[in-house]
């Protein structure tokens, strides 16, 4: 993950970047399994309410003629983020594809902001994304 961390308030900051890594299917099989998706991302975090929301689009690239396009979002407490991961579209076997997932994002930007100045960038992070049931169906070919 990179991030810019922009002060909105006393209380709330903006994360804005990107994370990038491997998508894992929990059963190790499956088109997507081993992908790799780049996501940007926003995050807003209210220190005082303790609330957090999240949105974003993916790029997953399964190899150099295949990507899937998603969009997601999600809203929590800094630390987790539930709410929904869907595919757009994608190129190659996967035009026209569908589906979508329920989302669960965890991460610690919520312990490495504090006391990070305004326009303080964030390198490196850990974080985790699940998607615990993402089904999809490919466009029907003629």
């Amino acid at each position: 993950m990179m991030y810019s961390i922009i002060t909105l308030s006393e209380e709330t900051i903006l994360f804005s970047g990107s994370f990038t890594g491997i998508m894992y299917a929990e059963s190790a099989s499956g088109e997507l399994d081993t992908a790799f998706a780049k996501c940007p991302a926003r995050q807003k975090i209210d220190t005082g309410n303790r609330q957090s929301s999240a949105e974003g689009h993916c790029n997953i690239t399964v190899s150099s003629e295949d990507t899937v396009y998603a969009e997601w979002q999600c809203k929590g407490e800094p630390g987790i983020c539930k709410g929904t991961f869907t595919l757009t579209g994608g190129t190659g076997r996967f035009k026209g594809v569908t589906g979508s997932s329920e989302l669960v994002i965890r991460s610690v930007l919520n312990q490495i902001a504090p006391g990070m100045g305004d326009g303080s960038v964030i390198r490196s992070a850990s974080g985790l994304a699940v998607l615990p049931e993402l089904k999809y169906t490919l466009a029907k070919k003629d």
